[in-house]
């Protein structure tokens, strides 16, 4: 059993950051449940360092721009992408000064890349989710991007075991046809679910090649939806398309979530309950190992079941790095109390 955080972190020094996070998750020894450090995202330093941003740069042999409706595809490299490759670097030679000698469990994060082809556009003004060849071309190069990046990591970390963690975060979504035209007062038609998970199982086979672990975050998504015509749930096709894992949000989560968790977690797929942690206190502890080990129960799943989930809190990059601490408290709190519920 493990916990950690979905990535994002407040404030703008990356370094200090990363000394934070790794203090906190990366103690030595034999711990279960056990922290998994992460390779923090910090959105509050502006263009370049958001989500979108982030992942675009990563794309091979593909160039993009800032516009002020967002990043788009370009023919050659400019400022924009410049800047952010930089800041890339430099995240990444602070992370081999701070945390050189870590040894452990790592993950790192990235926009998904059905979620970036929604939000990423061509230079004509179309999003690239809309253009049969534009999606395909950057789903390649977005495997091979991704891949070079975790390569990077691994080469500085050598002792580390990485896990990709991918932010599909508008997949029903891209599924369903709700993503906006140019316009705004259209809706782009929705890509096949096929097309969907051959994407996806392109990129994770990839990565899976050289990685420990590669996860999808469905945080946003309705884990329910339904393929029309299968009896197919979205986490269904995640696990499909070859995720070891699936992490969501446990509040709000219906009913029929927690059977599709079920569904995927008879498969041999572990679930990451997403908890909102940040600022929490000791007090919430009880309820927040009520919340999950009661819908485990209602399910019928096994209580030795309990010990298999990973816990992540949910990014806070609003909060304060305070609060971030205190989620990070919270949620192995919470991880510690379902590991003892497993075994009683």
């Amino acid at each position: 059993m493990t916990f950690t955080a979905q990535g994002e972190w407040p404030g703008t020094d990356f370094a200090e950051a990363v000394r934070i996070i790794f203090g906190e998750l990366g103690r030595p020894g034999d711990i279960d449940p056990a922290g998994v450090p992460f390779v923090p995202q910090l959105p509050a330093r502006g263009l370049g360092a958001d989500q979108v941003g982030h992942a675009a740069a990563l794309l091979a042999d593909l160039h993009i721009d800032a516009q002020p409706h967002g990043w788009r595809l370009v023919d050659r490299p400019g400022l924009d992408e410049g800047r952010t490759a930089r800041l890339q670097s430099r995240d990444i030679d602070r992370l081999a000064e701070n945390a050189a000698d870590y040894s452990g469990r790592l993950k790192i994060q990235v926009l998904g890349p059905w979620s970036l082809a929604a939000r990423l556009w061509l230079s004509r003004g179309d999003r690239v989710i809309a253009d049969t060849g534009a999606r395909r071309d950057v789903l390649q190069s977005y495997a091979e991007g991704v891949d070079e990046y975790a390569a990077r990591i691994r080469e500085i970390l050598p002792a580390a075991w990485l896990t990709v963690q991918l932010d599909e975060t508008v997949l029903d979504n891209v599924l369903d046809g709700r993503i906006p035209t140019v316009s705004g007062f259209g809706r782009i038609p929705p890509v096949p679910p096929r097309e969907v998970e051959a994407g996806l199982a392109g990129v994770i086979e990839r990565l899976a090649a050289d990685n420990e672990h590669v996860i999808v975050d469905a945080t946003g998504n309705r884990l329910a939806r339904r393929d029309h015509g299968e009896n197919r749930s979205l986490v269904g096709l995640l696990a499909d398309a070859g995720a070891t894992a699936v992490a969501a949000p446990v509040q709000g989560l219906d009913s029929g979530g927690w059977e599709a968790v079920a569904e995927i977690v008879e498969r041999g797929v572990r679930f990451r309950p997403v908890v909102d942690a940040a600022g929490r206190h000791a007090a919430e502890v009880r309820g927040g190992i009520d919340a999950i080990r009661t819908q485990w129960h209602e399910l019928g799943m096994p209580t030795s079941g309990l010990a298999d989930l990973d816990l992540v809190a949910a990014s806070a990059p609003d909060d304060s790095a305070r609060d971030a601490r205190a989620g990070l408290d919270y949620v192995r709190a919470v991880a510690r109390g379902l590991y003892e519920a497993a075994f009683d």
